[in-house]
């Protein structure tokens, strides 16, 4: 069958592949894509016999729903191989796979791999080859065609550039010697938030190490008519990789792409910014099939033939996977997979993700014994051998290699690697005074360090005879100028690496498939410098069950307290010997400004650091070869006098360090880390997230009902499939059983009385399908208000209320607590607020004076904190709403309860959207804030999106109210940092008004 008609058929069929493709991804129309794509691919490369098929529109929509179920696990995948960005074959391979963009560490190799490559192709054929294939995109037949040599020696040649680029950007040193013998140009320091950003850079930066003279075509044509293989020379070979008229050129000349094609935005990945139809995503805007996409699924599909894999990965229904390493022509893996398991499709992946091939079992009950096979590039093979007994089916795979050698080629350099690193090492003063200028004599004549050079040293014979004749004294001074005036040194603000590591960290906590562990020291030493406390905190963090755990421990090893703190902004705090709190968890500065007993519960972070220390103008960094170290030092008066925060290079932080001077006396704490660990789920008992028997004993003394992690909900937008424990009850067949319509008019009802913000209720499931209304709330007056608003469903025997105020939960407490409220506000003292210079400005321009002034300046800060507290509220109250469900639920709701639903949630989302422009309205009088530049879109017919977008909005509700409370209270951060007239703070702003707006 020709390639061409599998292509009609899957090009014919395509509207209503798209429909069911985007069905299938729930809305999610960048999924979709990706669907479509790689069924296009995995059906014009396997090109089934469509006389067997039957009905084709049936097989297609079953490859794209088993491509999606791979795409659940993927990450699975992807995290259990995890290759770093160089060992991908191509740029575009990482990015699209490992996504890692958002990674600095990543982003930094990156660059350091190009300024390696751009100084070492002078010298090596090896390094031009690796440019050809991991930055241009070139495949190996077409590398062998440009550089006249056997796809043998291509595949050598790419894996000694890959080496010796291993060895090179592990070590700070080698490249920064690399940094100072490149031009200026191709150095960039700056941080890409897009993988279209990111290629056009690196691509920038090999395109300015261009050294030499351009071939004339006719200088081409000879060179490319002659027979003999690797005929070009070093130098010509990298000159035709970093000058993009001379590779065009030779593109034409060899019938190969150009580069314009193969720097297609959507060929790399995905552009992150925009909107509408992004290209080559197959579809156009009435849903047909677009041309200009075909030839850029024809190179995705080459790119799998020609792919050269190092592990063989076979994987049954996207897991049950068994791997192999390639170490001979063949590579053979057998499994075996219970017919029980339903065994649905086989697919065969490498080590960088690339999908080989996917092999469809239809008729598995009719199934006996079945072979597949696939053809590769360079005579490889791929061949399946199916044989089903009684109870199993039985797996061989083979991948055939008739190429395949263990033994190394030789391959000549002008420059072995030992020669070009020794050439990186200055050995003498002389060296480091001349050598810099004589690498410049070979860079562009226009370059601004070459003009400067000139201008200083006019003659370098007789500046090398001055050097003789003793003027040394004179050199050094001028290699020091030279040094500091025309070497790039790289340099890293303190303020980056903070961003940085802080979205590192938030990655980790955002893997629903590792459970983070750490352990720390925790010491305090007083003012002499002598340690009079030693702890240690153990701390876990699981995203499904959102919520983290820190528990403390005494020298000797007894578990002392614990807090149990919830993504929503609730935590319970356990002593041992004291009733249990429960009540929205302490900020950092909170923590700082109590008694500093709780300060073992401080955030061990970037962000939390962040929040600590307030404006960036107080912090520097040091760099060394292991770590970054970020001090505070603040220059004016400051709860905290120092502050110093150690990142190691994995952008993780390690070490904390805090002097805080309260009551005139000076104490130092410091949290050291000692484990850090990402588990899978599975290797972590349930245990670690449950409250110890010493604190629930306590618990119930007091008569307390709530526990911190009482339901355990992930609420994926997308839930993957095989997670339903078996024999579990069906809770709509159990008597008494809470219907959803009833579930929802118990959230419509609370919502009524904003009880889903403030108080802490919590609204659980049991096992029998009741729901169970628990909580505590500050007074009885609003205990009766909660209940008296529940009053329709109060006599319903599928629900069950248990309220309790804060004074009955800790009527047998020997000391009395504070016990009420859980949101509190004040309104610190004359100078003592971040904003209130600007504000005794704002108001002395208008005529005001002395105590007018501050009593206007109390008004002010109180509204904003009453606002902005009624923004998280509203956003909170949104979220509870929005999470309560996942999709496949509502799915199963009729039409009026999940409209009820969505009215709920567009009630607080019009909400949110007034109080966050009240906000900013005030914001603007006074501090002069200005609106931002936030974005974010949202599609409010989406259930799914709506989940998401509730999600955002809580996230950045917090945000909001952090800075606020920052600007408007004695914070410990520099009275100098006012965050609310941060950009950030105005883009959080906006872009919470802009999504609320769009729900409502």
């Amino acid at each position: 069958m020709e390639l061409k008609n599998h292509e009609e058929i899957f090009i014919g069929s395509y509207a209503r592949l798209r429909g069911w493709a985007i069905q299938i991804a729930q809305k999610d129309q960048e999924l979709a894509e990706d669907l479509l794509h790689d069924a296009f691919i995995q059906f014009t490369r396997a090109q089934p016999d469509l006389n067997n098929i039957g009905n084709t529109d049936a097989y297609l929509y079953g490859v794209i729903k088993n491509l999606h179920l791979s795409h659940l696990r993927k990450k699975v995948r992807r995290d259990k191989y995890a290759p770093t960005i160089i060992d991908f074959e191509t740029l575009r391979l990482g990015l699209r796979n490992a996504q890692m963009l958002d990674n600095f560490q990543t982003q930094e190799e990156l660059k350091r791999i190009c300024y390696f490559l751009c100084l070492r192709k002078e010298s090596s054929k090896s390094a031009s080859v690796m440019i050809l294939r991991f930055f241009h995109g070139y495949f190996p037949s077409e590398i062998a065609e440009v550089m006249r040599a056997t796809p043998q020696v291509v595949k050598v040649r790419l894996n000694s550039a890959r080496n010796e680029a291993k060895t090179v950007i592990e070590n700070n040193d080698l490249i920064e010697a690399i940094e100072k013998k490149l031009p200026p140009e191709i150095i960039v320091k700056n941080e890409f938030r897009s993988s279209a950003d990111l290629t056009r850079a690196l691509a920038g930066m090999i395109f300015s190490s261009t050294y030499g003279s351009c071939l004339s075509s006719e200088e081409l044509k000879t060179l490319y008519s002659s027979g003999t293989k690797e005929a070009i020379d070093t130098k010509t070979l990298a000159h035709l990789v970093s000058c993009r008229k001379c590779i065009d050129n030779v593109n034409e000349l060899l019938g190969l792409l150009p580069l314009s094609e193969r720097y297609s935005i959507d060929f790399i990945g995905k552009d992150d910014g925009g909107s509408g139809n992004r290209p080559g995503n197959g579809g156009s805007m009435n849903g047909n099939f677009d041309e200009k996409v075909l030839p850029i699924w024809r190179c995705s599909s080459r790119e799998i033939f020609e792919h050269q894999p190092r592990q063989l990965i076979v994987s049954v229904n996207g897991d049950n996977e068994k791997s192999q390493t390639i170490e001979s022509r063949l590579t053979s893996i057998k499994l075996s997979i219970k017919l029980a398991e339903s065994p649905q499709f086989i697919e065969i992946f490498s080590e960088q993700m690339v999908r080989f091939a996917t092999f469809y079992l239809a008729d598995l009950e009719n199934l006996e014994s079945q072979k597949f096979s696939c053809d590769f590039s360079d005579d490889r093979k791929i061949s399946l051998k199916l044989t089903k007994d009684t109870s199993e089916l039985l797996i061989e795979t083979i991948y055939e290699d008739p190429n395949f050698s263990t033994q190394t080629e030789t391959i000549s350099e002008d420059k072995t690697f030992e020669e070009f690193l020794n050439e990186l090492k200055p050995e003498t003063v002389e060296n480091e005074i001349f050598g810099g200028l004589l690498e410049s004599k070979t860079k562009r004549n226009d370059s601004f360090t070459a003009k400067l050079k000139n201008s200083f040293f006019p003659s370098f014979a007789g500046f090398k005879t001055a050097f003789a004749g003793g003027s040394i004294a004179v050199l050094l001074i001028a290699a020091i100028f030279f040094t500091r005036m025309f070497v790039l040194v790289p340099t890293i603000s303190a303020t980056e690496i903070i961003e940085k590591t802080a979205a590192a960290e938030q990655s980790n906590e955002n893997d629903t498939e590792r459970i983070i562990r750490r352990t720390f020291n925790f010491e305090e030493k007083n003012a002499n410098g002598e340690v009079v406390k030693k702890r240690r905190i153990e701390f876990f963090s699981d995203a499904v069950r959102k919520i983290s755990v820190r528990r403390l421990f005494d020298e000797n090893g007894k578990l002392i307290a614990g807090e149990w703190r919830r993504k929503d902004g609730v935590s319970t705090t356990y002593t041992t010997g004291k009733v249990s709190e429960l009540r929205l968890y302490k900020t950092e500065n909170e923590l700082l400004n109590g008694n500093l007993e709780n300060i073992w519960q401080l955030s061990v972070s970037a962000k939390g650091f962040e929040s600590l220390v307030g404006s960036p103008e107080n912090v520097t960094v040091e760099e060394s070869n292991s770590e970054y170290q970020i001090n505070f030092a603040p220059k004016t008066e400051n709860l905290i006098t120092k502050a110093v925060l150690h990142i190691n290079r994995d952008l993780r932080t390690d070490k904390l360090i805090l002097v805080v001077n309260q009551n005139n006396s000076a104490r130092e704490f410091s949290f050291t880390e000692t484990v850090f660990e990402q588990k899978p789920r599975a290797t972590v008992e349930n245990s670690a997230f449950e409250p110890n028997a010493e604190f629930v004993r306590n618990a119930k003394t007091v008569g307390k009902t709530i526990a911190p992690n009482e339901k355990v909900e992930t609420n994926e937008a997308v839930p993957e499939e095989g997670t339903v424990k078996e024999n579990a009850p069906n809770a709509a067949t159990l008597p008494n059983a809470a219907t959803s319509e009833l579930e929802v008019k118990v959230l419509q009802l609370l919502n009524n009385v904003n009880a889903l913000s403030g108080d802490q209720i919590n609204i659980t499931k049991t096992a029998d399908g009741k729901i169970q209304i628990k909580g505590i709330v500050d007074a009885k007056n609003r205990k009766d208000e909660i209940i008296n608003a529940l009053s329709e469903v109060r006599g319903n025997p599928a629900v069950s209320i248990n309220l309790q105020t804060a004074e009955e939960a800790a009527k047998n407490k020997p000391s009395k607590t504070n016990g009420g409220t859980l949101e509190s506000i004040s309104v610190e003292s004359k100078n003592s607020i971040p904003a209130g210079e600007i504000l005794r400005n704002y108001y002395s321009a208008q005529g005001l004076s002395g105590e007018r002034i501050e009593a206007e300046i109390r008004r002010y800060s109180s509204n904003a904190l009453s606002k902005s507290s009624q923004v998280r509220r509203s956003a909170l109250q949104m979220k509870q709403i929005a999470e309560r469900f996942s999709t496949s639920e509502l799915e199963k709701m009729d039409e009026a309860t999940r409209n009820n639903w969505r009215k709920l949630i567009k009630q607080n989302a019009a909400n949110l959207a007034q109080s966050s422009e009240s906000l900013r309205g005030d914001l603007r009088n006074g501090l002069n804030v200005e609106a931002g530049s936030g974005g974010g879109s949202v599609n409010a017919a989406s259930d799914a999106d709506l989940i998401r977008a509730a999600k955002r909005l809580f996230e950045l509700s917090m945000a909001i109210d952090g800075d606020v409370r920052a600007s408007f209270s004695n914070s410990g951060g520099s009275r100098g940092s006012i965050p609310v007239k941060s950009g950030r703070f105005s883009s959080n702003l906006s872009e919470i008004i802009g999504l609320a707006r769009q729900i409502r």
